[in-house]
C-alpha cells in the first residue's frame, strides 16, 4: 500500500490553477487581510491570511502570529 502511495505521489503533476473556483468582486474580498510577521530566527517574512471578524479583530492560524520555537 505504501509503495502506491508513494509511487502515485511521485508521478502526479502539480496543479497549475485554483479547481472549482469562482470569480470574486472586490466587494466580496473586503474583510480578507494579508498577515506579514518577521521572527528573530527565520530569515525573510512569514505571509499568512485572515479574515476580519470584528472592526478590530482579524481571525488568522496560531502559526502566523505565535513563534513555536520561543520557551
Amino acid at each position: 500500500m505504501f509503495r502506491a502511495v508513494f509511487a502515485a505521489l511521485l508521478l502526479q503533476r502539480p496543479v497549475l490553477g485554483v479547481l472549482n473556483g469562482v470569480v470574486l468582486s472586490p466587494r466580496d474580498t473586503r474583510s480578507l487581510v494579508k498577515l506579514s510577521s518577521t521572527f528573530l530566527h527565520l530569515s525573510g517574512e512569514a505571509t499568512c491570511g485572515g479574515v476580519f471578524i470584528a472592526p478590530n479583530a482579524v481571525l488568522t492560524a496560531a502559526h502566523c502570529v505565535i513563534d513555536e520555537n520561543l520557551q
